[in-house]
């Protein structure tokens, strides 16, 4: 006897391509039962789905496994066990499957674009700062903007510091590998990311050319230079 009447007639028996691909359909929905709680639906319109039955705290409960044959019986199978694995651990599949799309809707609206946008709108830096930064994290986006930004790692970060690097911008490189930090620690701020993956490749870049300034031998322009940066002359230009 069917449990469920509405859904016509029920065939217990171990399912294979061949089976399947044999169903007709009839005029009332009917199911036949593989193994572990799956069975294949067949509407009367001739459409295949994958069913997977269980019991959760006393109540039968229904989840689908996909459409046939864009999910084949092997397919099916694996997803029942992944299931039924779940329950072993007592969570219910239907729910934890709700959580999941749930994260990954918050994660694709949480690329690193985005997230880099939120913090940068955020900063206070004096305009030319802004202009440079502005850049560099355009950089960053043409690489991995897309992608969400709890998904970004060493690998696929290094790639795109590695494409600035490509172009002769060492100083580049490096500014952008501190920007990437920022903005993948403000995504774990936010619970979106886990680790700040910049801090691993500090020394996988080239190093940067240490420029240095000439140096004051004079004794006379050394005091002149301290009387400058100890007085309100420093707010006024250099004296000639």
């Amino acid at each position: 006897m069917c449990i469920y009447p509405s859904l016509g007639s029920a065939m217990n028996t171990k399912l294979s391509d061949k089976t399947i691909q044999a169903l007709k359909p009839q005029a009332k929905a009917y199911r036949l039962n593989d193994d572990n709680g799956l069975s294949c639906f067949v509407t009367p319109s001739g459409k295949r789905f994958w069913r997977f039955r269980y019991m959760w705290l006393g109540r039968e409960k229904m989840l689908s496994m996909g459409e046939y044959p864009h999910t084949s019986l092997e397919l099916a199978r694996k997803k029942t066990l992944d299931a039924r694995a779940l329950l072993a651990h007592n969570i219910d599949p239907s729910a934890d499957r709700v959580e999941k799309a749930a994260q990954a809707k918050i994660a694709d609206a949480n690329t690193f674009e985005a997230v880099g946008t939120a913090w940068f709108g955020k900063q206070k830096m004096a305009e030319s700062t802004r202009v440079r930064d502005g850049r560099i994290l355009g950089y960053l986006y043409k690489e991995l903007g897309s992608r969400p930004v709890g998904t970004v790692d060493a690998a696929n970060l290094l790639a795109a510091l590695e494409t600035i690097e490509a172009r002769g911008t060492h100083e580049t490189a490096h500014r952008a590998r501190t920007l990437a930090g920022k903005v993948l620690r403000y995504a774990i701020t936010k619970k979106l990311a886990h680790r700040d993956w910049s801090a691993d490749l500090k020394d996988s870049l080239s190093p940067q050319t240490v420029k240095h300034r000439a140096a004051i031998t004079k004794p006379a322009s050394l005091g002149k230079l301290m009387r400058f940066t100890t007085t309100r002359a420093s707010r006024r230009r250099w004296p000639r």
